[in-house]
């Protein structure tokens, strides 16, 4: 197949991998640690203390893994929204992932084949990294 061939191949595939991650993200399974999360942070903004690394105090999850979810999170949004700001920074880590593999290809071998469709159709559909990218406790990176 043609270099073009490929290159629309993969941006189909990114685009039906982006939408898989994006659609419905406030309202896909809530696992007890999306809630436990979002919970702790706003326990945080509440008492006014910095809830920057609230989650890795009560969690064990890593310092930094949470480092933008307070800054999206408040007492005043709603259910759905807090579900999907809280989940907002796995989808982007998740959608930076894909983008990155196939910038890796392109640098690795300077165009984008076989190889390169196989590896993001894989990663785009894998319904495990999509759920990783709809829940708040795991980014997906």
């Amino acid at each position: 197949m043609s270099q073009r061939i490929y290159t629309l191949l993969i941006v189909a595939v990114l685009a039906v991998g982006i939408w898989a991650r994006a659609d419905r993200l406030a309202w896909h399974f809530t696992h007890v640690d999306d809630i436990g999360v979002a919970k702790t942070i706003l326990e945080y903004h509440q008492e006014g203390a910095n809830p920057l690394f609230a989650v890795a105090t009560h969690w064990t999850y890593s310092p930094f893994q949470f480092f933008f979810t307070p800054f999206l999170v408040s007492l005043d949004q709603s259910y759905r929204s807090l579900l999907f700001w809280g989940r907002f920074p796995s989808l982007i880590f998740s959608i930076l992932g894909l983008l990155t593999a196939v910038l890796f290809y392109w640098r690795w071998k300077g165009r984008v084949g076989a190889s390169c469709l196989v590896t993001i159709t894989w990663m785009a559909c894998s319904l495990e990294w999509i759920i990783f990218a709809k829940q708040m406790h795991n980014y997906a990176a």
